[in-house]
């Protein structure tokens, strides 16, 4: 996130972001109105994304609170999960 010196708001897709979480154990689970929600059993954490495009960029308020609760939970610290996006990015 690029107050954080790794990734801008408009380098992270939809696409990026679900490919980050699924590597980090997450599961999307389908919702019936578009709505991407992924879960991760071991930590119990749920991730809800408003439905987007995948190439559509992901809103910098979604990027810094999925940090926030991530490092939270205990599924990943914050600077990790943001190398894990930038590298998802630049793929």
């Amino acid at each position: 996130m690029k107050g954080c010196g790794q990734v801008s708001r408009h380098d992270v897709t939809y696409r990026d972001l679900e490919h980050v979480l699924l590597e980090l154990g997450f599961r999307r689970i389908e919702h019936p109105d578009g709505y991407r929600v992924y879960r991760h059993d071991e930590s119990q954490t749920i991730v809800p994304l408003p439905a987007a495009g995948d190439d559509d960029p992901v809103p910098i308020h979604h990027l810094m609170g999925n940090a926030t609760i991530l490092d939270g939970r205990g599924v990943v610290e914050r600077r990790q999960f943001e190398r894990l996006l930038a590298s998802a990015s630049a793929a």
